[in-house]
């Protein structure tokens, strides 16, 4: 954070007699990025410590909800086909596992990375499953 002003600071002074025009203030600096006059507040409030720890990593953004979401179902079974596509290839006589995550990759056009993370995670599943299953599986994405 930046170091304020001396008018920035002047209009904090100021703020500070009327609590409304405060925490206008306090609103305006923070919207502009400045969380400093903020924090400043918390600090010298009379909130439990622990609340005012937890406002302040809010505020600093150090607490935050995670980023990635649950894999939807729609997800998993696009994954899952294509474990079993790099699992066909490797059956039709394709003997290098790269080689074979390239050509999957190509025939379903997404990336391969994406194509192997879905092999590591779903080959020991497909490997075990029943034939018919692996059918419908592959009937579904035709």
């Amino acid at each position: 954070m930046s170091e304020p002003d001396f008018g920035t600071m002047a209009k904090a002074l100021i703020a500070l007699g009327d609590e409304k025009e405060y925490a206008e203030f306090l609103r305006a600096q923070s919207l502009a990025g400045d969380h400093s006059f903020l924090l400043a507040a918390i600090g010298q409030s009379n909130l439990r410590a622990s609340i005012r720890e937890v406002v302040e990593e809010i505020i600093t953004r150090k607490l935050r909800r995670a980023s990635h979401r649950p894999t939807s179902d729609d997800t998993d079974m696009k994954n899952v086909h294509r474990a079993l596509r790099v699992l066909d290839i490797e059956a039709a006589g394709c003997n290098k596992r790269d080689a074979a995550i390239a050509e999957a990759k190509s025939q379903l056009c997404c990336s391969y990375s994406a194509v192997e993370k879905a092999l590591y995670k779903y080959e020991h599943v497909l490997k075990g499953a029943d034939p018919k299953f692996l059918d419908n599986i592959r009937a579904a994405f035709k």
